[in-house]
């Protein structure tokens, strides 16, 4: 994939193509792009169209003459490449690696989230990270299961998502794209749910200090005075295969001031790529860097990475299984259900009602997506996969290889963080090694070296100033270590001890059972 820009912003496209060139199969991202928009490879030089993959020159042939491009018409020569229709919508980059243009125009158009085309909304907050060991249906499950928040990440937010016998999840889904594409919303009132219950559970009242219980109406200070309050719908909208948008929304208008999208991308059967932003009324001259919101989002994934990965684990035998047991034979495309989610959850909460849905919809459509049968039959069935077991907490939540290494604002980070560390010590070092040079010399003053002459003064000027040198140490001590934490959160972090850590805070947010 490569940026082809034009005069101005809005000239910009990408372009992309099957990474193998079709003379000797060495990868095109090793070459580069011509000063006319066109894929050349760095082996030999050949010359590829990037927008219909046919070979436009070959150095070494010298009567080889470009043709008029690659049209319906147009038989694919061995010497063509192969051309991945791709373009810009709403600052993502989407590809359709199953078919050239024309199947491209036919299929539904990329998924849109509101609120970034609204006036006065920004996109902030952008960040990545691989998952190489989750399913992107898993990944996907797992962001539009609320119920998890409490306990998972000990946060009181979720429970405005979750739903109640009292205040049930609402369902709208609707068919787009002329019946190719799907979408589903629930809405629910956004209101604590699962705390105002563990509150009653353990006795307290709307009137006891820190409750939960939802309050309709609202008294000022030092006043009787009572108004209503709106409350506020929860709304998480999943728009087919790989979109998801959720925000607190006015029930009148639909109108909100903040969401947060997610957009899950399979890079293989049982691996995904998590990409996120928040769009919201965000003031200008809010602007939090991106390495600090990178630290931040990857504290909170690591909080249930490695347990949905034991998920994914069974998840993939499952479907494995129901692959190779599968009539017909194993490895081929079906348009038949696969029954995973049926066979594998039971789902007893009322926020689960979408999720329901969507477990049907994997179930239904898994079988269709190109290579899936080849992939779950290669795994071996259940019992294989099974046995295989999960990778160390180590690999799972190993930051440096799913971001660091990917992101430039994180590694710069961590450059800069390694600089500051070794200036800090040379720093500290200084007066110390000035001592060590000059201990016993008298012939400093006279010395023909301008250099010696002048760390002999800096040498004279710290001895006579032992606190200025208490002082160095400890502001380079201080710095080296906060370099060197402010680097580690960019490398595997969440040990047992973190782990055990957020358990213990679970009771604060859903008292134990007695």
């Amino acid at each position: 994939v490569a940026k082809v820009e034009g005069s101005g912003s809005e000239d910009e496209e990408v372009v992309a193509m099957v990474d193998s060139c079709p003379h000797k199969a060495a990868s095109l991202s090793e070459g580069r792009i011509t000063s006319s928009g066109s894929f050349q490879c760095a082996y030999h030089g050949w010359t590829f169209d990037s927008k219909t993959g046919q070979c436009l020159e070959i150095p070494q042939v010298e009567s080889r003459r470009p043709s008029s491009g690659l049209g319906p018409s147009k038989k694919k020569d061995r010497s063509d490449g192969t051309a991945v229709p791709a373009m810009i919508h709403q600052g993502m980059v989407w590809l359709f690696p199953y078919g050239g243009l024309e199947e491209a125009l036919q299929a539904p158009p990329p998924p849109s989230v509101p609120e970034i085309e609204k006036d006065g909304f920004r996109t902030t907050a952008k960040v990545f990270r691989d998952f190489p060991d989750v399913d992107w249906t898993v990944l996907l499950e797992n962001i539009m299961d609320p119920d998890h928040g409490l306990f998972a990440h000990q946060a009181k937010a979720f429970d405005n998502y979750s739903a109640s016998k009292l205040d049930p999840q609402r369902i709208v889904e609707e068919e787009t794209g002329g019946g190719k594409g799907w979408t589903i919303t629930s809405t629910t009132k956004s209101i604590p749910k699962l705390l105002a219950r563990n509150d009653e559970r353990t006795g307290k009242t709307k009137d006891s200090e820190g409750s939960n219980f939802p309050m309709d109406k609202l008294t000022k200070k030092g006043s009787t005075e009572t108004k209503d309050i709106a409350v506020k719908e929860a709304t998480t909208t999943f728009v087919a295969p790989t979109t998801v948008y959720m925000g607190r929304r006015d029930p009148s208008t639909g109108e909100t001031a903040f969401v947060t999208a997610f957009w899950i991308c399979p890079v293989g059967s049982g691996k995904s790529r998590f990409m996120s932003s928040s769009i919201g009324k965000i003031p200008g001259w809010l602007n939090i860097p991106r390495w600090f919101t990178h630290i931040s989002l990857n504290n909170f994934l690591d909080q249930d990475t490695a347990l949905i990965s034991t998920q994914h684990r069974h998840v993939m035998a499952t479907e494995s299984q129901l692959f190779v047991e599968r009539d017909g034979g194993c490895g081929e495309e079906t348009t038949d259900a696969v029954p995973v989610r049926k066979t594998l959850y039971a789902y007893r909460s009322p926020t689960e009602k979408m999720g329901v849905r969507i477990g049907s919809f994997f179930d239904a459509t898994l079988g269709r997506v190109p290579g899936r049968a080849r992939a779950m039959c290669n795994l071996g069935g259940s019992e294989k996969v099974l046995k295989a077991g999960n990778p160390p907490r180590e690999v799972i939540l190993d930051r440096y290889v799913q971001h660091t290494r990917l992101c430039q604002d994180s590694m710069d980070v961590v450059k800069n963080c390694k600089k500051l560390d070794k200036a800090a010590k040379i720093v500290g070092l200084l007066p110390v090694l000035l001592k060590v040079l000059f201990a016993g010399t008298s012939s400093v003053a006279t010395s023909t070296s301008c250099a010696v002459r002048a760390l002999g003064r800096c040498n004279n000027f710290l001895s006579a100033r032992p606190g200025f040198v208490l002082g160095t140490w400890i502001v380079s001590a201080v710095v080296s270590i906060i370099s060197n934490k402010l680097r580690k959160e960019f490398y595997f972090k969440y040990s047992n001890k973190y782990r055990e850590q957020d358990m213990d805070k679970i009771p604060s947010v859903w008292a134990d059972h007695l």
